[in-house]
């Protein structure tokens, strides 16, 4: 009974600090992961860099997105996701995800950030010099909480799941 009690208080003490977003008031970080699903299905999305720090280093404070891109444990890159199987699987994952703003950031731990291409054709090309930073999505440990484009956020959906599942074991 006293766990029922302790789940049900950390639920509202979440729900306080990561309310819903205001009536009335559009939520621009759902706003944006639903551009982002919408550029990655019409293959405006090229290069995708995925990045983790693993939940078991301790930090003396929380992994904030910059530090997460510049001090990361494990960096993998998808040079071009266009074609490729993992893009259906994302840009699903992405449409079905709901994200809510947060007043509190998280301690991050895993994240992705996608480059869109400004040609159309794909050609071997150095980072930043023919593409620009489409979004950033970043998790904690637990895939619950994290940003989009740094404002701080909680994720509802299988989205982190999929990407833990799908890319975890290139970490290891």
């Amino acid at each position: 009974m006293k766990v029922m009690q302790l789940v049900v208080v950390a639920a509202a003490t979440l729900a306080v600090a990561c309310g819903s977003a205001q009536p009335g008031r559009p939520n621009a970080p759902q706003s944006e992961l639903d551009s982002l699903a919408a550029k990655l299905e019409a293959n405006q999305i090229g290069r995708i860099e995925i990045f983790q720090i693993s939940p078991r280093v301790l930090t003396p404070v929380r992994i904030a997105p910059q530090m997460l891109e510049t001090q990361f444990e494990y960096k993998l890159t998808i040079a071009d996701i266009r074609g490729r199987p993992h893009q259906q699987q994302l840009v699903e994952r992405l449409k079905s995800s709901i994200v809510t703003p947060c007043e509190d950031a998280a301690d991050l731990r895993f994240g992705l950030v996608f480059y869109a291409p400004q040609r159309i054709v794909f050609e071997p090309q150095t980072p930043d010099m023919n593409e620009t930073r489409a979004a950033g999505l970043y998790f904690d440990a637990s895939g619950g909480r994290g940003a989009v484009n740094g404002t701080p956020v909680t994720f509802q959906g299988r989205l982190f799941s999929w990407l833990n599942a799908t890319f975890s074991k290139s970490f290891q």
